[in-house]
């Protein structure tokens, strides 16, 4: 399981190696005698007393070539300056008898390693400032902060322009290090490296401070996990817990003598990935959580349902899911109901009309629904998007920073939508201009779970192809991630 925020940060790593990142202004090179030409640099031609062939500005496209008078196309990248030079002063020779070529480059592409996912400072690695042409993982790793909690160190997730996502296993875990083992691979600017959570979840829930998902460590046990949930609230049964398996098996915990430290608490069952850990109230009430304006616990009134539950407690929130609304009785047991909102006015779907009573020490666990869109191009803060119900174009960029330094051209907007089919992509030109200033009111449509929202820049290289390949990419490669 991934959280949001996760998801975010892993999806802002792909719109960087996928070459949304702004060229920053470099007129020396940190190695000017061994620097190579690059994707994305901007290259100024001077042939001395020949301004028709010189080139004040020439930026080296994703291919790597340029065109040049009298030479046709040059393959310019990982070519040192002189050789560039050598190159132009031999094509020029045909109608020059002595041309004198400087070669210079005015805008420097970074180069950046992107380290992703379960670490302390996730995001790009500058390879310049490290003054280095590539990186071991272990380095990676560390130079993003080390391993965050969580991180499962077992293996990695490289993504390499060009190339299929490639899983690394790691045969050698070094928690101890807060680094992973060295798999012998060198990452090189451009490359991508995620680092997965532990896929190892337990949920907590009932009468403590701060319910939740916790990772499971292999040295938690009963009461790690209330330490993580912040302790029993005041209204908590001291002596009973549950935990429930998700095969079905429900054990019940005396909890007493483990908070007193006069039990061992590895000495109660220990808990597994899936589990829910289930600390009861002391008095007949019942517990809601998650989605709802209002957690925590309900004083149980006679034949009180699900509906009048979720009332008590201020009601659903516009993220919370219906359709799976569990309920943890006292004996451990769940089942799950379904609600519908209908006009405002929260309905139950039961066949057994008894499935949406309450009875004393149950909780009610209201989950949510992510919805997510992707903003990329030039605004202040590319990335993932939470978006509510009936949320527009408009919305969803306002709230990714609109745009950098006037250099969008919102105009050319295009949002991309998931077909019919797995590989369909339905693609929507917004005039973003247009529709702020109110004269296009239809083209700002509602935005839908997983779109895509492009806005272009000034010199803008990427063509609508480009943009269904990131599209479909996004799926693919977090499908990766999340395995």
């Amino acid at each position: 399981m991934t959280s949001p925020s996760a998801r975010s940060v892993f999806l802002l790593g792909l719109l960087l190696t996928t070459g949304w990142v702004l060229a920053q202004d470099s007129t020396t090179p940190l190695f000017p005698g061994t620097y190579r030409v690059r994707i994305g640099d901007t290259l100024a031609i001077t042939v001395q007393k020949h301004p028709e062939y010189s080139l004040s500005s020439v930026t080296v496209p994703l291919d790597g070539v340029i065109y040049y008078p009298l030479a046709g196309a040059l393959k310019v990248t990982d070519k040192t300056l002189d050789e560039l030079t050598q190159l132009i002063t031999d094509a020029l020779k045909r109608e020059l008898r002595q041309p004198a070529v400087t070669v210079n480059v005015v805008r420097s592409q970074p180069r950046y390693v992107y380290v992703w996912g379960a670490v302390n400072k996730p995001g790009p690695v500058d390879l310049d400032a490290a003054k280095v042409d590539s990186l071991s993982v272990p380095g990676a790793v560390g130079m993003a902060g080390g391993y965050s909690y969580g991180a499962d160190d077992s293996f990695v997730t490289v993504v390499r322009i060009g190339q299929e996502p490639q899983r690394v296993p790691l045969e050698t875990k070094r928690p101890e290090l807060d680094v992973p083992s060295d798999p012998g691979i060198k990452l090189v600017a451009g490359d991508t490296l995620i680092v997965p959570e532990i896929k190892a979840w337990v949920s907590v829930v009932g009468e403590v401070e701060q319910p939740g998902h916790f990772t499971l460590r292999p040295m938690d046990n009963i009461l790690s996990l209330l330490a993580q949930a912040k302790g029993l609230t005041p209204r908590a049964d001291r002596e009973r817990a549950l935990l429930l398996r998700p095969n079905g098996e429900q054990i019940e915990l005396s909890i007493g003598g483990a908070i007193d430290g006069t039990i061992d608490a590895s000495k109660l069952p220990q808990p597994r990935d899936g589990d829910v850990v289930v600390f009861l109230p002391a008095r007949n009430d019942v517990v809601v959580l998650g989605e709802v304006n209002k957690p925590g616990t309900i004083e149980l009134l006679p034949e009180m349902t699900v509906l009048d539950a979720l009332a008590a407690a201020g009601g659903q929130t516009k993220q919370a899911d219906l359709s799976k609304v569990e309920i943890v009785q006292r004996d451990g047991t769940t089942r799950t109901v379904v609600l519908a909102d209908v006009g405002g006015q929260l309905t139950l779907k039961f066949e057994n009309p008894e499935d949406g009573r309450l009875y004393g020490g149950e909780t009610i666990r209201v989950p949510k629904t992510h919805r997510f869109v992707s903003v990329l191009g030039f605004v202040q803060s590319p990335g993932v998007i939470d978006f509510e119900p009936g949320d527009r174009v408009s919305d969803v960029v306002a709230r990714a920073g609109g745009d950098i330094k006037g250099q969008a051209k919102p105009q050319h907007t295009t949002l991309l939508r998931a077909g019919a089919n797995r590989d369909q992509v339905e693609v929507v030109e917004c005039d973003l201009t247009r529709i702020l200033q109110g004269q296009a009111p239809e083209a700002n449509i509602e935005v839908r779970n997983g779109d895509m929202i492009y806005v272009p820049g000034e010199a803008d290289r990427f063509t609508r192809s480009d943009l269904i390949r990131t599209f479909l990419q996004l799926g693919s490669i977090l499908v990766v991630a999340g395995d």
